[in-house]
């Protein structure tokens, strides 16, 4: 089986040469295009700003690499898998986090970026220079919490949309105006909720538990073409869910249960792959070692402070047993500023 005609074309497109060059290979291993992977699904339907971001991404970090020749190869490693659609998701967010750990080191002082191919021993994923020094870099990707509401309806509506396709053959609109996770009550009922949206065609609200005001509409006609949706809904089939939350004051309020949650989840991923530095063989005196993270921020705004917090801290802890270490986090949703024209070029 191959891709369908249309996504096998786009990726032959000219505007697309710099995905076709990095991950033509492994995108075209896929018989049908799942319903989680939205790279895929971007190129099964007319051209939006997602494939002209990605292709400029790709197209500087091409110009940033040393060894340029080998990021296919690699990339074709780090995407093979067993074929789900979460195994698939998980795959792209690293490799994206990737490709931008590059544009934005390179925007701090970083440059000569190699990429290290993986081989007998643990080992980071770059080697650069930053200020005349020998950095190593391992990159990783710090995922949205999976118990936030729309990582819970999006999550729910995929699988049962994907089970009974006919039933869920209709658009339909979230909103809410939480902010952080849900309670494991609240998370059951809400699932409960998308299972039962087929069987009735009116607005839906209800209150979960913690206070946790949500409301589903049937999105149809010209309503889909809204600025309110920000035209997602203007092509493709209808079976699409569109999660809407207004920007509100609290946005804006620092919250330290937000702040330990980054924390814990940081000092998890550097605690697993720091054999990648401190290893018995993979020690490299006098290198500066770098984890660089690209956070998927579950919030629209964050406080710049929760970043600056955990980095300091991170690298304090492993200062105070004498093993210098240099964090740096940046945000994920939006992607690395490239130039205009870049931009331009791939739209």
């Amino acid at each position: 089986m191959t891709l369908p005609a249309s996504v096998a074309d786009a990726l032959t497109e000219t505007k697309n040469e710099p995905l076709n060059w990095l991950m033509g290979e492994s995108l075209r291993q896929y018989s049908e295009i799942p319903s989680g992977h939205f790279l895929l699904k971007s190129l099964a339907v007319p051209r939006t700003g997602t494939l002209a971001s990605w292709n400029a991404w790709i197209y500087r970090f091409r110009e940033l690499l040393v060894n340029s020749d080998q990021a296919p190869t690699k990339a074709c490693a780090d995407l093979r898998g067993n074929g789900s659609d979460s195994d698939i998701d998980i795959k792209l967010r690293g490799v994206v986090a990737e490709i931008q750990a590059v544009i934005t080191l390179s925007a701090l002082g970083f440059s000569d970026f190699e990429i290290v191919m993986a081989g007998g021993q643990a080992s980071p994923d770059f080697i650069a220079v930053f200020e005349g020094q020998r950095a190593r870099i391992e990159v990783k990707n710090l995922r949205e919490p999976r118990d936030f509401i729309h990582m819970v309806a999006s999550d729910q509506w995929t699988k049962r949309s994907r089970e009974q396709p006919d039933r869920y053959r209709f658009d339909v609109a979230l909103r809410h105006a939480n902010r952080g996770p849900l309670t494991t009550v609240a998370e059951r009922r809400l699932r409960s909720i998308i299972d039962q949206l087929p069987q009735t065609t009116q607005r839906w609200g209800e209150v979960l538990d913690g206070e946790v005001e949500v409301s589903f509409e049937r999105i149809a006609g010209n309503s889909a073409k809204t600025p309110e949706y920000g035209g997602l809904l203007q092509s493709g089939s209808p079976g699409r869910l569109v999660v809407v939350s207004p920007i509100m004051a609290q946005h804006f309020d620092f919250e330290p249960s937000e702040l330990q949650a980054l924390f814990l989840k940081a000092i998890r991923i550097v605690v697993e792959a720091q054999a990648k530095f401190f290893g018995k063989e993979t020690s490299e005196p006098g290198s500066l070692n770098v984890f660089a993270l690209r956070w998927e921020t579950p919030e629209p705004f964050y406080d710049p402070r929760f970043i600056e917090e955990v980095q300091s801290r991170i690298e304090q802890l492993y200062a105070s047993s004498d093993l210098p270490l240099r964090i740096i986090i940046f945000a994920g949703h939006g992607g690395p500023d490239v130039p205009v024209e870049l931009l331009r070029r791939f739209r």
